[in-house]
């Protein structure tokens, strides 16, 4: 009996690329108030998102999410608020976490450039991120 020879190394390559280019569909999420929509989204739009929400959502804290989800920057800002850091410390802080918190995905290639600028108890910061072959500007206030 004569079998026939596929190679499906080939088809799940070509997927994995597919998945890349798209950058993964997902619904739009108003980041703000929590809402979900109905309408899909793909590309950098949706690595734009997952970039929003994975900074503002504490990491461990949730079980929805896995372990690699979210960002550690909230703890660094209750332990600031107990000890006294200097601003040099938390701007290094900030980038780790913040670059740590995106870099596990495999549509982010690399997170630099980081602006770290405090005013009062806010960190307003500014970042590039090179995913599905674009330069993504990130630009937010973490309230500390």
């Amino acid at each position: 009996m004569l079998e026939p020879e596929i190679d499906f190394s080939e088809a799940e390559k070509s997927n994995e690329e597919d998945r890349m280019e798209e950058g993964y569909q997902t619904y739009k999420l108003d980041i703000d108030t929590g809402h979900i929509s109905r309408e899909l989204i793909t590309g950098v739009e949706a690595v734009k998102q997952f970039i929003a929400l994975a900074i503002r959502t504490p990491r461990f804290q949730y079980p929805i999410y896995s372990d690699q989800f979210g960002s550690e920057v909230w703890e660094l800002i209750k332990s600031s608020d107990e000890d006294e850091v200097t601003l040099e410390f938390l701007r290094s802080e900030i980038e780790r976490l913040t670059t740590e918190a995106l870099i596990f995905d495999d549509r982010i290639e690399d997170v630099y450039e980081f602006e770290i600028q405090f005013k009062g108890d806010t960190a307003h910061v500014k970042f590039k991120v090179d995913s599905l072959g674009e330069i993504i500007e990130i630009d937010q206030e973490v309230v500390m």
